[in-house]
């Protein structure tokens, strides 16, 4: 079970380059096919998956990424709010609601 997990994470999580480039193409052809009603080509089928595909990628990338980033504000902002700010350092921390 392991190794199948390995492999779909190797295979969802590709360069960020690619990712855009990926977003682009697929969202471009997206259009292009729907506007021009060719939903029933076989290369809109083709579309159809690389677009999935990218979305899932996309996906991945955001569950990896998101949760760092907002870590990293939260300590930025936290720090520079409690260290910097006399009133905030004089007024007491508990909140009646």
């Amino acid at each position: 079970m392991k190794n199948f997990k390995d492999k779909i994470i190797k295979i969802f999580t590709i360069p960020l380059w690619l990712l855009v480039v990926l977003s682009v193409v697929s969202f471009g052809s997206l259009i292009l096919i729907f506007v021009y009603k060719l939903e029933e080509q076989f290369y809109a089928y083709i579309d159809f998956v690389l677009s999935a595909y990218t979305l899932t990628a996309l996906c991945f990338y955001c569950v990896n990424t998101l949760p760092n980033v907002i870590k990293k504000v939260k300590q930025k902002a936290y720090s520079v709010y409690f260290h910097y700010d006399k009133t905030c350092r004089s007024v007491s921390v508990y909140v009646v609601a």
